[in-house]
C-alpha cells in the first residue's frame, strides 16, 4: 500500500512538472499575446500549478529523523515554486496592463462616436450667415485698403506723425456718425487740424469715382474695427444714401464743414 502511494505521488509530481513546463511555455506567449483573455487563460494554468506542488511537493528536511532523503530532485519544487510565484505577479501585471492599453485606446479614440446613429442630424457651431459675411466684408476691406490707404496712414493705423493723422483711436473712427468718415472717402479732406496735440495740414484726395458703394463701406468697416476702434460696421446702403446727398459736391471738405449735417 505504501508502494501504490508512493508510485502515485510520483505519478502526481511528474505531471505536476509537464504542467508547470507546459504552464511556463504558455506564459511565454502570453506575454506577447495582445488579448487580456490569452494572458487570462495562461494566469489561471499557473495558478493549477502552484496548487498542485503545493499538494504533493514533499517535505523538505536536512534532518535523518524527519524520514525523508534528501533527493537532488526533491530541492528543485522550490525553485519551480518560486518561478511559479514570479509568473503569477507577471501574469497579473500583464492583465492590468492590457485592460488599462484598451481603456485608454477607447478614450483616445473617443469610443462614443461609434454609438452615435447614422440619422442623426449633425450640430453645426459655426458662424451664423451675418458673422460669415461680416467677416468676407472685413477682409475685402483690408485688402483694399492694405492696397490704396496703408502708403499713408499705414498698416497699423498710425499715420505719419506731422503729416498724416493717425486713425487708430480716431473720434470719427469711433463714432456712431457714419456720415462724417463716408464724405470724407467720398470727397476727400484738407485744411488745417490738431489730433493727440499734433497739428497736420494735409490734403486727401477724394474715391467717389474709384470705389463703388461696397468697396467703401469695406474700407471704412475695416478701419472702424481695427486697431482698438470700436465705430461699428458701414454698411453700403449709407453710403449710398450719402454718395446721393452729396452728388453735387466738387471740393474736399474741412473740418468746420464736416460739422455741418447733411
Amino acid at each position: 500500500m505504501k508502494n501504490g502511494r508512493s508510485s502515485r505521488s510520483d505519478f502526481v509530481r511528474r505531471r505536476a512538472i509537464l504542467r508547470l513546463h507546459t504552464g511556463n511555455y504558455a506564459g511565454s506567449l502570453g506575454l506577447f499575446s495582445t488579448t487580456a483573455c490569452c494572458g487570462r487563460a495562461c494566469y489561471r494554468s499557473m495558478r493549477y500549478d502552484l496548487e498542485a506542488v503545493c499538494n504533493f511537493a514533499p517535505v523538505l528536511c536536512t534532518d535523518p529523523a524527519c524520514g525523508n532523503a534528501i533527493n537532488p530532485m526533491h530541492a528543485r519544487w522550490s525553485v519551480h515554486i518560486r518561478c511559479i510565484k514570479r509568473h503569477r505577479l507577471r501574469m497579473r501585471l500583464l492583465v492590468a496592463f492590457l485592460v488599462a492599453l484598451v481603456a485608454m485606446t477607447l478614450a483616445a479614440c473617443n469610443i462614443r462616436g461609434f454609438f452615435i446613429s447614422q440619422t442623426d442630424d449633425p450640430v453645426w457651431n459655426g458662424p451664423t450667415e451675418e458673422q460669415q459675411a461680416g467677416g468676407e466684408e472685413q477682409s475685402l476691406g483690408a485688402k483694399l485698403y492694405n492696397k490704396n490707404c496703408a502708403s499713408c496712414h499705414q498698416t497699423t493705423g498710425k499715420g505719419i506723425a506731422g503729416s498724416i493723422p493717425p486713425l487708430a483711436g480716431s473720434a470719427l473712427a469711433n463714432s456712431e456718425d457714419v456720415t462724417k468718415p463716408i464724405r470724407i472717402v467720398l470727397h476727400g479732406f484738407r485744411g488745417a487740424i490738431v489730433r493727440n496735440g499734433v497739428k497736420y495740414n494735409s490734403v486727401m484726395q477724394p474715391w467717389h469715382s474709384v470705389f463703388n458703394d461696397d468697396e467703401i463701406a469695406a474700407i471704412l468697416t475695416h478701419v472702424r474695427t481695427s486697431w482698438g476702434n470700436t465705430g461699428g460696421e458701414v454698411k453700403p446702403e449709407d453710403v449710398a444714401r450719402v454718395r446721393e446727398a452729396t452728388k453735387n459736391r466738387t471740393t474736399q471738405y474741412t473740418e468746420t464743414e464736416l460739422e455741418q449735417p447733411l
